[in-house]
């Protein structure tokens, strides 16, 4: 329901049973299920519906439920105009037409033609933006997954952009994505060493506006945080409501990758990501933290270039930071370095490290050259394009495992037990020298780790490079050429003491 619905705060639902009715509350951080009541006094028989027959608890229940205000309801009146956009489907089916194919106007149509008010600027100036067609949405838990929609707005600074509005439900615990962002473009702006020294920009999102809506003080999240701080938990149990914010997030638009056209301009995008995450580690000191297909996005520069974006920092962090939000668990589980999927000798989940981020790029790099086949043809436009195509891959069953299990898998892979290097697909066969050369570096690095944790050396271990093994210049040696031509290098510092 909330996912649906993007823009409700909570949803308020019932199960019924035999006579019986059962209550249920959701929201975006927790359900409630409250205690059944039978709907209808007792006659041996079912009887006829009247307000005689209806039990007291039932009809409080129902008296209540009509006097709830839009807000109880969960619908946020203060920054969407189209409030039929949650109340009544009916009103975007029309708008829409009745599309046979169900899927794709789940996918695409759900927030057409609504308007949003947000605010811009020190001055808090009223900006509309009127929503499209939905670009993309996240995979996860009901009503958390993030949603971004394709915008157009004639605020005077963003006329003629292409713009995407994301909608999240990001935990206040969390720090801003627009944040992380600022920073690292701030910094991009001031650096004064190398052959382009603002070449980071080219690869940062450009956040135009990012606004929180909170809970008011007399909102049901917080009468709910107020409740549980006082309510007594069985065998003297503890339960912190988490405490969660809709943002609405104004940014450019930015490509995916099926939108590339030849499998060299994926080779440049994946180097350019390896540059720009190395470069985010040595300079802002930011770690990213959640790198999967779906973060990696391009753009092409006014000159016409090609550049590769890493988009999406809400779970980054600072890498200097010592306190839990490094020692979380997060990101999406088939691109997960293999070391976060289990726990520590103390029950955590282990530090996020540099490496990390750096499997998890080689993932994203593996499973799309070893699950996909992909074949240059000429679009519509005289342009080329590509056409991919699903295969079966030893690797499939990494999108259907529990943490559990791609751990054990990954672990087996990863330490060298697999039958051979793993092969690539037809017509990406010349990712093949990356797809060998990263595996052997983290596979060497890796049993090198076992090999000192099992005996202990005089010499410390580097954990953040594993000795090493997939150091940046590692990196830089692999994937600086495809096909026999040279890939464009822009981070040209190859180590930055950390």
């Amino acid at each position: 329901m909330l996912s649906s619905a993007g823009f409700r705060t909570h949803c308020i639902g019932a199960l019924v049973t035999v006579g019986r009715i059962q209550s249920l509350y959701y929201d975006r951080s927790i359900i409630i299920v409250c205690k059944p009541i039978d709907m209808f006094k007792s006659h041996g028989k079912q009887p006829k519906i009247t307000e005689e027959t209806l039990t007291d608890e039932f009809a409080a229940m129902l008296v209540g439920l009509g006097q709830l205000t839009l807000r109880q309801c969960g619908i946020q009146e203060e920054f969407c105009y189209d409030r039929a956009l949650i109340e009544n489907h009916n009103v975007y089916m029309d708008r829409c037409g009745n599309p046979k194919d169900k899927e794709n106007f789940d996918k695409t149509a759900l927030f057409v033609g609504v308007k949003l008010k947000l605010k811009s600027g020190e001055d808090e100036k009223n900006v509309e933006v009127t929503l499209g067609r939905i670009l993309s949405r996240r995979a996860g838990i009901v009503g958390r997954d993030t949603c971004v929609v394709g915008a157009t707005s004639e605020h005077d600074e963003w006329k003629g952009k292409e713009l995407v509005v994301k909608i999240s439900w990001p935990a206040t615990s969390l720090k801003s994505e627009a944040e992380f962002v600022i920073k690292a473009r701030e910094k991009a702006r001031s650096m004064q060493q190398g052959k382009r020294p603002d070449w980071a920009l080219d690869h940062l999102p450009d956040i135009l506006l990012s606004q929180d809506f909170d809970y008011a003080a007399d909102s049901t999240q917080a009468n709910l945080i107020a409740f549980f701080a006082k309510a007594m938990f069985a065998e003297e149990e503890k339960f912190e409501y988490e405490k969660r914010v809709c943002r609405i997030m104004v940014q450019e638009r930015l490509y995916s990758l099926e939108e590339l056209r030849t499998v060299q301009e994926y080779a440049q995008v994946f180097f350019d990501i390896f540059q720009i995450h190395k470069w985010l580690y040595d300079h802002p000191g930011i770690l990213h933290r959640d790198i999967s297909p779906g973060n990696i996005m391009w753009r092409r520069t006014v000159d016409g270039h090609l550049r590769g974006v890493l988009n999406d920092f809400d779970l980054s962090a600072y890498r200097h930071e010592t306190g839990p939000s490094l020692r979380q668990r997060i990101g999406t589980l088939p691109y997960m370095a293999y070391e976060l999927l289990a726990n520590d000798e103390n029950g955590q989940p282990p530090m996020h490290l540099y490496r990390h981020d750096v499997e998890s790029i080689f993932y994203t790099i593996l499973l799309l050259c070893c699950r996909y086949e992909v074949v240059a043809k000429q679009g519509p436009d005289g342009h080329p394009i590509l056409e991919r195509t699903r295969v079966h891959s030893p690797f499939d069953h990494w999108y259907v495992l529990n943490r559990a299990g791609l751990n054990a898998q990954k672990c087996v892979f990863l330490m060298g037990r697999f039958q051979s290097y793993p092969e690539v697909n037809s017509g990406l066969t010349d990712f093949q020298p990356w797809v060998s050369g990263l595996y052997s570096r983290f596979m060497a690095g890796l049993i090198g780790l076992n090999l000192h944790t099992l005996i202990p050396q005089t010499d410390p271990f580097d954990n953040e490079t594993l000795q090493s093994w997939v150091s940046y210049s590692a990196i830089v040696n692999i994937c600086s050429e495809f096909a026999g031509s040279a890939l464009v290098v822009h981070n040209d510092q190859l180590e930055v003491d950390s």
